[in-house]
């Protein structure tokens, strides 16, 4: 699993998972990002599918996120999850 952000100074994240994916196709990218929605659809990552996680985030809203990546859930699975963890905290 890689963890990158979208915008970068030599290679912008989305550059880096499609270089990563050639030599390891099943590697699990998650991209983060603190800029605006449209800012990062510039550079591709909304789209469907693509794991995405907005900065900034608490340590437990990654750890999530990563957990559901590497069990395959699907995004409506983690925001329900984050949801009950959000709760369970307060």
């Amino acid at each position: 699993m890689v963890i990158t952000d979208v915008i970068m100074p030599q290679m912008d994240g989305k550059v880096m998972a499609e270089r990563l994916k050639a030599t390891y196709p099943d590697l699990k990218i998650l991209f983060t990002s603190g800029y605006t929605d449209d800012t990062i659809a510039q550079h591709g990552v909304l789209e469907t599918g693509v794991a995405f996680l907005p900065k900034p985030c608490t340590t437990a809203a990654l750890a999530c996120k990563v957990r559901a990546m590497l069990d395959n859930e699907s995004d409506s699975t983690f925001l329900r999850k984050q949801s009950v963890t959000i709760n369970q905290s307060q």
